[in-house]
């Protein structure tokens, strides 16, 4: 799955849907941006935390994901 911010900060392992399931990701996301002290990164995490948060909630993701789910042979 493309990420829809394409320099997401301190990315993880993980899809958007699996990022937005995992709280423990996205404290450590955000703690890391911090510990850097870069404001520039800080909003980075933020912004990226809450947009897969938003999108998760608004079940976006989910109809992301069945669209790139298996493909269906034409």
């Amino acid at each position: 799955m493309q990420k829809a911010y394409d320099n997401a900060p301190l990315t993880e392992d993980l899809d958007d849907m699996a990022f937005a399931n995992d709280l423990e990701a996205q404290l450590a996301m955000i703690v890391r941006a911090y510990a850097d002290g870069d404001a520039f990164q800080i909003d980075n995490a933020l912004g990226y935390v809450s947009w897969t948060r938003r999108m998760k909630r608004k079940r976006i993701l989910d109809l992301i994901a069945e669209y790139e789910g298996p493909g269906e042979e034409d």
